[in-house]
């Protein structure tokens, strides 16, 4: 078995955007990316979502042309059938996030309605397309955020990452080197039953939220509104 689950050693982002998650050496250093610390993002800025985004993303793909695959999603409670609720996919590359205005546009008006994650692992967006395995990952709202994150640090073998949620955490573990699917899976449910997780974010074609995009929630009282929650 040549998989190796390796820390985060990219440099650190913006402190409002990135918080050390303990004192240790650069290369084996933690982020915790907080996602309810996004500002509103006004016209000039938008550039600059841009590059944090394809920042995030390259610890899971470092070529800058790779196709990373996005999955729109519609929230709880919204009715289906109509077309601002619809779900689709499409894809990116961090040279675009970083370079392509219109495409955040885009992004933006889809996340009015609609979440947006990307899917980990690299490929495609069913099981069977699955190439490469980028990371081992959780989404964990089981107790207080800092009894979570607490569970997160402590762990054996911390995250290399921890993404801060409307309701708790996403940790991923990064992998270097090859790692099968059968060993993906054995791993990843050793994971969720480890922390107690989600245990249907258990399939290597799973999306997982991105960072910097609003939790869309949807008003039920009358069916219409949509509130972002910051």
């Amino acid at each position: 078995m040549n998989t190796n689950i390796v820390k985060d050693s990219s440099k650190n982002g913006n402190a409002s955007f990135f918080e050390r998650s303990g004192s240790s050496p650069t290369s084996q250093r933690r982020n915790v990316l907080n996602e309810s610390a996004r500002p509103r993002i006004s016209k000039p800025t938008r550039d600059v979502v841009g590059k944090k985004l394809s920042k995030f993303l390259t610890a899971f793909f470092p070529d800058s042309d790779e196709e990373i695959h996005i999955q729109t999603f519609p929230p709880k409670g919204a009715p289906t059938g109509e077309e601002q609720f619809r779900s689709f996919n499409f894809v990116v590359t961090r040279e675009q996030l970083n370079s392509d205005a219109k495409l955040l546009q885009k992004m933006r008006k889809y996340n009015k309605s609609l979440g947006l994650a990307f899917i980990v692992n690299a490929g495609g967006t069913k099981v069977g397309d699955i190439k490469r395995y980028n990371a081992f990952f959780i989404d964990n709202d089981e107790g207080s955020l800092e009894e979570q994150l607490k569970h997160l640090q402590d762990a054996p073998l911390p995250p290399s990452i921890i993404l801060k949620t409307f309701r708790g955490y996403h940790a991923y573990w990064l992998i270097e080197g090859s790692c099968s699917r059968e060993e993906w899976e054995d791993i990843q449910k050793r994971l969720i039953v480890h922390f107690k997780a989600d245990p249907k974010v258990r399939n290597s074609n799973r999306a997982m939220r991105l960072p910097y995009f609003d939790y869309v929630k949807h008003d039920e009282s009358d069916g219409t509104d949509l509130t972002p929650t910051k």
